[in-house]
C-alpha cells in the first residue's frame, strides 16, 4: 500500500494531481479519500465513480476556525466564512455547512 501526495511527491502523470495519477497509470482499483477531492478526480479520470461510505463508517476531518489576532480584517473574514455565502462556497468544495451566522 502506498501513500498518495505530500509536499515531496512527484506527480505520476504530469499535469494531473496525485490521486488522478494513481488511477491514470492503473496503480489502484479503488481508494478512500475526502469528498472534497472527488469532483476534480472524476473530471480527470474517465469511468470512475464516487461512492459515499455508509454513515456508520463515515469519519470526517474536524475542521475548525480560529482567529488569533485582534485585526478587524481577520474578524470580518471569520464572519464571512460562517455566513450563508461563505458556507455556500465551502459546500461547493465538498465541505458540509456547519453553522450560519445571521444578523
Amino acid at each position: 500500500m502506498e501513500s498518495v501526495g505530500g509536499s515531496d511527491s512527484e506527480p505520476l502523470v504530469p499535469g494531473h494531481g496525485q490521486v488522478q495519477g494513481v488511477f491514470l497509470v492503473n496503480k489502484a482499483d479503488m481508494m478512500l479519500g475526502y469528498c472534497s477531492t472527488a469532483a476534480a478526480v472524476l473530471r480527470e479520470v474517465p469511468g470512475l465513480v464516487s461512492v459515499p461510505l455508509p454513515r456508520v463508517l463515515t469519519v470526517g476531518p474536524a475542521n475548525g476556525l480560529v482567529v488569533r489576532t485582534d485585526n478587524p480584517l481577520a474578524d470580518r473574514f471569520a464572519v464571512f466564512v460562517m455566513s450563508e455565502q461563505g458556507q455556500a462556497i465551502l459546500a461547493r468544495y465538498g465541505f458540509v455547512p456547519v453553522a450560519l451566522l445571521t444578523g
